[in-house]
């Protein structure tokens, strides 16, 4: 019961910290206004780069955790993570392409181009750290332990001690019975 409730509050609260990321990630200071407007060039490319590099890092240590539950044998665990770290994957090289496609934006001189990329870069990282919450929050089957088996056992008085499969049967004597024909012929 105790580990229900505790399951039940740790799940809670990685919806909350994943929700909060991209709450958080959506309404940073590129959010709703222009870049080109607020920063310069450089320092565009700078935070879209710090941000590529944090989805990249986030990969790894998602790929540690992934071969951490692979070397625990846990099956759960590593399936919850896998499905994460292959969303990452693809976040990552969205946010890797979008990094691309801004450094040409930003040479073409294209407000709207710098603003669209920039604003899916800051999406994808958001995407990505609600995940590393999620990975974080994977657990598998040693969260189902809920202790030692304890096996009683008890014997009744009434039974027998002795082994009654060994010596003389106490039935009593085989009937000897002819065996009767078949029902059906065979041809």
């Amino acid at each position: 019961m105790i580990r229900t409730v505790r399951f039940a509050l740790v799940a809670t609260l990685v919806g909350f910290c994943a929700a909060g990321a991209v709450a958080a990630a959506t309404s940073g200071p590129t959010a709703g206004a222009n870049p080109a407007e607020k920063r310069s060039d450089d320092e565009v490319l700078e935070q879209s780069s710090t941000s590529i590099d944090q989805m990249q890092d986030t990969l790894k240590q998602g790929i540690d955790r992934l071969e951490q539950a692979r070397g625990e044998k846990d099956l759960m665990r590593y399936n919850c993570i896998n499905a994460k770290v292959k969303a990452i994957r693809g976040l990552v090289q969205i946010g890797e392409l979008s990094g691309q496609a801004l450094r040409e934006a930003i040479g073409a001189k294209s407000p709207e181009l710098i603003h669209h990329n920039v604003t899916k870069i800051d999406l994808a990282r958001a995407r990505v750290e609600a995940f590393r919450v999620e990975i974080e929050g994977c657990v598998g089957e040693q969260s189902q332990y809920t202790g030692g088996t304890e096996v009683e056992s008890t014997i009744d008085s009434d039974i027998r001690q002795d082994d009654p499969t060994e010596g003389d049967i106490l039935a009593g004597e085989p009937i000897d019975i002819d065996r009767p024909f078949p029902a059906t012929l065979a041809y």
